[in-house]
């Protein structure tokens, strides 16, 4: 962009970061070169109401474009550690990875959390026997849980990787403080407790996913609450079938030698 002969270029500077987007030369307002005060205060204030549209304008196309925000969750779209996982790596030998991980969760109506990679700073994730919890955000209108997408690459020396649960706490509600009563230790009172009320279906903030499996590279897994399903109704019928043709061929016999029972 070229300033013409006669004009300034006031630069405006908004605490709003401007989306990573190119911008023709008409989108810069540039003011008459003037001496009167008055006047330029009346031209600053328009340039001001200039650049603060076109960065509306723009947040919002971006906004209807991805249809949920990842760089722009400044705008009030994302609720920021919505969710809470805590995700248990099995004992096996060799269960630790170093590849990259990712979840997303989706809820009834199937809107979908950003994809989030379990990783943190500074740290050794997923590594074997231990347990790591993360943060996820999730869109404002999001609403109960339904399915957990789990995937990894292959990135990483060791990059196998044996899941035994993922647990999901929902943290958008105020946990209630409630007194206990250890006098009380029937199985009546227990059932009648304020605990299996917050968990029940209409306020329901706990979800479990059992995985107890090695997770492939080559598969993205879509995994039920509590993994209950007929195996006909199975979401995710590929790694299911996958397992199952690996399993049987551990158990092919083999004939080593001629007229010898097979092994």
């Amino acid at each position: 962009f070229t300033p013409q002969p006669g004009t300034f270029v006031i630069l405006c500077q908004s605490r709003v970061p401007l989306p990573s987007r190119r911008y023709n030369s008409t989108s810069i307002c540039s003011a008459p070169l003037t001496t009167s005060a008055a006047t330029w205060s009346e031209a600053h204030q328009s340039v001001m109401q200039k650049n603060t549209s076109i960065v509306n304008n723009s947040s919002e196309k971006l906004i209807g474009e991805s249809g949920f925000l990842n760089d722009q969750d400044h705008l009030s779209k994302i609720m920021k550690k919505a969710f809470h996982l805590v995700v248990k790596t099995g004992d096996q030998e060799g269960a630790g990875t170093d590849a990259n991980v990712y979840v997303v969760l989706e809820d009834e109506n199937g809107l979908v959390t950003p994809k989030v990679k379990l990783d943190k700073i500074l740290y050794n994730d997923l590594e074997r026997s231990k347990r790591d919890t993360y943060n996820i955000d999730c869109p404002t209108d999001f609403g109960k849980v339904k399915y957990l997408r789990l995937s990894r690459d292959t990135k990483g020396i060791a990059d196998d990787w044996f899941c035994d649960y993922i647990h999901v706490e929902d943290r958008r509600k105020p946990k209630k403080k409630t007194s206990k009563d250890h006098t009380k230790k029937s199985t009546k009172n227990f059932l009648g407790s304020t605990y299996l009320k917050e968990n029940s279906a209409q306020e329901k903030s706990v979800y479990f996913f059992p995985i107890h499996r090695w997770i492939a590279p080559t598969h993205d897994y879509l995994f039920h609450e509590y993994a209950v399903c007929l195996p006909q109704h199975d979401p995710c019928l590929d790694p299911r079938k996958a397992d199952l043709e690996w399993k049987r061929s551990t158990y092919n016999y083999i004939v080593h030698a001629e007229g010898m029972v097979a092994q």
